[in-house]
């Protein structure tokens, strides 16, 4: 008899029937699906982030192709103030070149045998990319022209470092107070 009572009610009220129906339904799909759409979420948040990246590339890669060609053009420069090892005679006759401009007496420019240490492979300031070249060169001067010729190693074209430089004042009245110089001289140049 209580199965016919629950079963009238249902009849009566078929509208609240289909909504306790559907009402567990949805229920069982929300749960069942939960997973899915916490998935879903992070990927979104993944491919938003990787939408933003492609973004923010392709703003910073309109120029991309001018950069290159001056990026081209410079290293083309660079390679052209790079000593090249095999021309000796030439390397000597640009570092002798500073002397009637200054005034100075080179006495000496030598290549050394001798890699340097900070430079060679395994040394602290290895060179990866190119070589250097060491000059002993021994000259005299006096002090002010002396440091015209040092401002305008400097300043010049290739790409020079003094390594060692090893000063003596001369005694000797004859020749006026001049300095004597013992410099080493590291030259970049094109890789071995």
């Amino acid at each position: 008899m209580k199965d016919n009572v629950i079963v009238d009610k249902l009849k009566r009220y078929p509208l609240a029937l289909i909504s306790f129906v559907c009402w567990i339904a949805i229920i069982v799909v929300i749960f069942m699906r939960g997973d899915a759409l916490e998935n879903l979420e992070g990927e979104e948040s993944e491919l938003s982030s990787s939408l933003r990246l492609i973004e923010g590339n392709a703003v910073s890669s309109k120029d991309l192709e001018n950069q290159v060609e001056k990026l081209e053009a410079d290293v083309k420069e660079i390679e052209g103030r790079l000593f090249n090892k095999e021309r000796r005679a030439i390397n000597t006759d640009y570092l002798y070149s500073f002397e009637e401009d200054h005034d100075i007496a080179i006495s000496n420019v030598k290549i050394s045998e001798a890699e340097d240490n900070n430079h060679k492979k395994g040394g602290p300031n290895e060179l990866k990319v190119n070589s250097a070249i060491v000059y002993n060169v021994s000259l005299s001067a006096s002090y002010q022209n002396f440091i015209e010729y040092i401002y305008s190693l400097y300043k010049s074209d290739a790409f020079i470092r003094i390594a060692d430089l090893d000063l003596t004042a001369s005694k000797d009245t004859a020749t006026n107070g001049e300095l004597r110089a013992q410099l080493r001289i590291l030259v970049l140049s094109e890789k071995d």
